[in-house]
């Protein structure tokens, strides 16, 4: 008897626990900004690694501000299959008010079958022809960006252009702030 009662208590408490986990609410994301980096051909460094140099591109953020990709910036990505690569992406971003933003980031993308046909034909790719998210971090000394050093973005692909031998590509992403 001893036994059922200490079962039934932790029992109750076990599934309060439970409900209380449920109560909390998820986090949301807000729209912080649009990057998009210009992309040349990629550098095939083993079967299944690809450096793509982004030499330039451009920010604009929810706020208004403004900046530009500079060098050095690229991806290290790995080709996971056909369709999927991994991301892993370093970035320097120079503020039109002169602060230097460091972003780096992991991320995977999925092709559709239309999408992988669009990449090999180095047609523009967009959201409907792949899964693409990524998770930046972002490190700066800038004091108006300082903020974004202790937060959680998550980023969509929205865009990408293959390169091809005659014109530089990119790939566009829209960012989003995780708030709790």
């Amino acid at each position: 008897m001893k036994n059922l009662i200490l079962f039934i208590i932790t029992s109750v408490f076990i599934m309060t626990g439970i409900l209380k986990a449920q109560e909390v609410s998820a986090p949301t994301l807000s729209y912080a900004m649009t990057y998009q980096a210009d992309l040349l051909p990629p550098q095939v460094v083993a079967p299944n690694r690809l450096v793509w140099d982004a030499p330039s591109g451009w920010v604009k953020s929810a706020d208004g501000s403004t900046g530009k990709i500079i060098e050095p910036s690229a991806d290290w990505m790995t080709v996971t299959a056909p369709d999927g690569f991994s991301l892993d992406v370093r970035a320097s971003i120079l503020m039109d008010d002169g602060a230097q933003i460091y972003v780096e980031y992991k991320g995977r993308v999925k092709l559709t079958e239309q999408g992988l046909a669009k990449m090999q034909a180095a047609e523009l790719l967009t959201s409907e022809d792949f899964y693409f998210v990524t998770s930046p971090t972002v490190m700066t000394i800038a004091e108006k960006y300082l903020w974004m050093n202790d937060r959680t973005f998550v980023s969509k692909g929205v865009a990408f252009q293959p390169p091809t031998a005659e014109k530089m590509g990119y790939v566009r992403y829209d960012v989003y702030l995780v708030n709790m």
